[in-house]
């Protein structure tokens, strides 16, 4: 049960990082699309980790 709830959290922050990101194309700021682009690699990084974790 926690391993999908997490999953969840992680999905759901991957999606906003995209969405800011997009957000700051169609706008032309640059620092939306790096803050975006940044929570979805610290999502991605994250979920990588604990997905390592958790097949020990």
């Amino acid at each position: 049960m926690l391993r999908i709830g997490f999953s969840a959290v992680v999905l759901l922050s991957v999606v906003a990082g995209l969405v800011l990101a997009g957000a700051g194309l169609s706008r032309g700021e640059t620092g939306l699309v790096v803050i975006g682009a940044v929570w979805v690699l610290f999502g991605l990084l994250c979920s990588i980790s604990v997905a390592k974790l958790w097949s020990r």
